[in-house]
């Protein structure tokens, strides 16, 4: 591996035994706690044993910038909007925050893998009354997650960042009752993504983000508001594309290539 010049570092799956014991079973899954650990350690060495091989994206940064609490603090910082918010685990903080209907999101990866079958379990962002969040306080309190107002949407964009070059996917969410507060479910309808562009400034703020996190690449996700103003979400610094239709997917897959024989 220390020959090795460049690493594009891709999100890692979840891990699937070969031969795995009894399905969902204490064993299984520490088993698999045991195994995702020694993993973690040795792939978080790789930049140390590789001293001449370059990270896209740099292994500690990747990690620091993928705290969605950070990625808000950050996204402030540099100038963009973002919704209001709370991370609380607390129905009475919850309560003060809004008397209505927020939107929740995990504070973690929003999928879950299991160890047995290789499959993933997603938690996708949705609307939810503080009274139900009340009714439901003993399964509220159990972890912190992400509440914020809900912001209407004309549409949603995804900008993709690959070290310099920007290109922006509009998705069209709003049109189906099932991606409108969350795009992931719909992903593989193709129809809804289409090559688009950003309105001034946008770029400079996301350069000053990149710098700040100290990424080569991230996938921002963006609400444009009914008046036009970008809402920031989120940044992932794994986003994914080949999902978009083959237009973006093309350009994306070009800049990542560019960037990739750069150095």
């Amino acid at each position: 591996f220390d020959q090795s010049t460049k690493v594009w570092w891709r999100q890692k799956g979840p891990f699937v035994e070969l031969s795995p014991v009894a399905n969902h079973t204490l064993e299984a899954l520490e088993r698999k706690e045991y195994f995702e650990k020694t993993w973690y350690k040795f792939t978080m060495a790789l930049s140390v044993f590789s001293s001449n091989t370059r990270f896209t994206n740099p292994i500690a940064s990747r990690l620091r910038s993928n705290n969605k609490g950070y990625q808000l603090k950050v996204a402030s910082e540099v100038g963009f909007l973002i919704p209001p918010t709370i991370i609380t685990n607390d129905v009475e903080q919850a309560k003060s925050f809004s008397s209505d209907v927020v939107l929740i999101k995990s504070l973690s990866d929003a999928t879950i893998g299991y160890s047995t079958t290789g499959s993933n379990l997603a938690f996708a962002a949705r609307r939810v009354s503080v009274d139900m969040l009340t009714e439901n306080k003993d399964a509220f309190s159990l972890h912190p997650v992400i509440l914020q107002d809900y912001v209407e949407k004309e549409y949603e964009l995804r900008i993709y960042w690959v070290a310099g070059d920007v290109i922006a996917v509009r998705i069209d969410s709003q049109a189906d009752d099932t991606t409108k507060a969350d795009w992931r479910p719909g992903q593989g309808n193709s129809s809804m993504f289409t090559l688009a562009t950003c309105k001034d400034g946008i770029k400079q703020k996301i350069a000053k983000y990149m710098k700040v996190m100290q990424l080569d690449f991230g996938a921002f996700d963006f609400i444009v508001t009914p008046e036009n103003e970008y809402v920031f979400l989120e940044c992932n610094p794994d986003g994914q594309w080949l999902f978009t239709n083959r237009a973006s997917a093309e350009v994306i897959s070009l800049a990542m290539a560019k960037h990739m024989d750069s150095f």
